[in-house]
């Protein structure tokens, strides 16, 4: 099977790479920057910018069986313009491209913004309501791909990321501070005043998750990435904290919760463990 990975050294592509080297699967890995990368036998690294009018991929480097597509650029700036005015028009271009050179399976990371503000848990037919201009942009994406398919066969499977956390990740980001915080032994770690609840998923527990959805086809639409289990963001912080053995102290009330997340959301896995697919039931 030859499959295709773009943003495959981005957080989520890199976790991918990790789980799928051990696949006899022929691979290739798309980024911008591929200078840390350590490929294998199976494994192919390309500087390629998938947003270029002048080179075509899939005519340089043939059409896969599967493409994997986790590339966007510009986050985490939720709310700037260009995820409407420039993303979004070049991710249509490249797809659709993907579409018309012939490749019938397509992977494609959307995001639980795409809900809005809705709370409590989050199935696939839940109403979208994105009210940030990158899961607007998102949101738009996926609409299209839906058009498309009318017009030209192929197989879509659009994986709603949660709140995803682990290695590599943006250091701004909970986790990554968290772990900081421990490793300098600082006395106190500040989180929102609340009780927010998230759904938090390693970024391991996703890249089992993709390789699920390559194994199995007919499992497309949207399908919610996710734990299945809302917890609280100061529950989160404690059983890492005790995990670790730290004394870290848990300060509640510094940061405000932002204005486009609900208080407490969390999304149903039940489509996707639909084919006996299991995960881990511990967090770390």
């Amino acid at each position: 099977m030859k499959i295709f990975i773009t943003g495959a050294t981005g957080f989520v592509g890199n976790a991918l790479v990790r789980k799928i080297r051990s696949k006899n699967w022929e691979i290739l890995c798309i980024a911008r920057n591929i200078k840390k990368t350590q490929p294998n036998k199976n494994i192919q690294f390309i500087s390629f910018d998938i947003y270029s009018k002048k080179l075509n991929l899939f005519k340089k480097y043939g059409v896969p069986d599967i493409l994997i597509h986790l590339a966007w650029p510009g986050l985490p700036n939720y709310q700037e313009n260009f995820h409407i005015k420039k993303n979004l028009p070049n991710e249509k271009k490249f797809l659709f491209n993907a579409i018309e050179s012939g490749v019938k399976q397509i992977i494609v990371s959307g995001t639980c913004f795409e809900y809005g503000n809705q709370e409590g848990c989050l199935n696939e037919d839940s109403k979208t309501i994105p009210n940030t201009k990158y899961a607007i942009a998102k949101n738009l994406l996926r609409k299209e791909l839906i058009k498309k398919q009318k017009k030209k066969y192929f197989n879509l499977q659009w994986i709603r990321l949660f709140y995803v956390f682990g290695s590599n990740q943006n250091p701004k980001s909970l986790f990554p501070s968290l772990k900081q915080a421990i490793n300098k032994k600082k006395k106190n770690f500040n989180i929102a005043k609340g009780r927010i609840c998230r759904d938090f998923i390693p970024v391991e527990d996703v890249a089992k998750y993709i390789i699920h959805l390559c194994l199995n086809p007919n499992l497309n639409g949207v399908i919610n990435c996710c734990s299945g289990r809302p917890l609280t963001i100061r529950s989160f912080v404690k059983q890492y904290v005790e995990k670790r053995k730290s004394k870290l102290k848990i300060k509640i009330g510094k940061f405000q919760k932002p204005n486009f997340e609900p208080k407490s959301f969390w999304g149903s896995t039940s489509k996707m463990l639909s084919l006996s697919f299991k995960l881990k039931n511990k967090l770390f």
